[in-house]
């Protein structure tokens, strides 16, 4: 099942690429979507100048689970995502990013892959579109499971970048926040990879 929507974000470009990846925009993403409290980096990697983000949540099957397959839910729920940034290719917008996602309850047997393009439209504001594809078996054995959970993916990635810029505003006031107690540089502490995709991106 194929998926595409695109979205205006109240940021630049540049500034989006970057600040999407700190914690403190990682945690609000994920309450704000019901993927759990908090988020967890499970890996991050180098390779060449592909850089590699893993983290997951875990989030509550009421918030993320199609309706007909809450009943198969026994065990404690993970949402995982997987981010490619190739380095080399983010000196200048637009930026194409790789994603693989675990959903909850479907496991590593499902395949949701894509793209997300980041485009400038100026100081403020950037688009930002996801081309992507979901592809899961049957759920434990029971026919018309995987397209359920299927249709279940791609509503909820519809829901999730429609509502984003609003989300984003909320960041934006927080950013502002951080910016006035001068904490602003503290979302770049102790975290590699960001300080990675930061001087890649950011480096004029």
């Amino acid at each position: 099942m194929k998926f595409s929507h695109t979205t205006v974000i109240p940021m630049a470009a540049r500034e989006w690429v970057v600040e999407r990846e700190t914690a403190a925009f990682r945690t609000l993403y994920a309450q704000a979507f019901g993927l759990g409290p908090t988020v967890e980096v499970v890996n991050e990697e180098l390779d060449g100048s592909t850089m590699m983000v893993h983290w997951r949540c875990f989030p509550k099957a009421k918030d993320v689970v199609p309706g007909p397959l809450q009943r198969f839910v026994k065990a404690e729920l993970t949402h995982e995502e997987k981010w490619w940034f190739d380095l080399d290719q983010l000196a200048e917008p637009p930026y194409v990013l790789r994603f693989k996602q675990i959903p909850p309850l479907v496991g590593d047997n499902a395949e949701v892959t894509g793209t997300v393009t980041i485009e400038e439209l100026g100081p403020t504001s950037c688009r930002q579109t996801i081309n992507c594809e979901s592809n899961v078996p049957p759920l434990f054995r029971v026919p018309g499971t995987g397209t359920i959970a299927s249709k279940g993916i791609k509503d909820r990635l519809g829901l999730i970048y429609r509502d984003l810029p609003a989300v984003v505003e909320t960041w934006l006031v927080t950013r502002k926040a951080l910016q006035d107690s001068n904490n602003y540089a503290a979302l770049w502490e102790g975290d590699t990879a960001l300080q990675n995709l930061s001087e890649s991106v950011m480096h004029d």
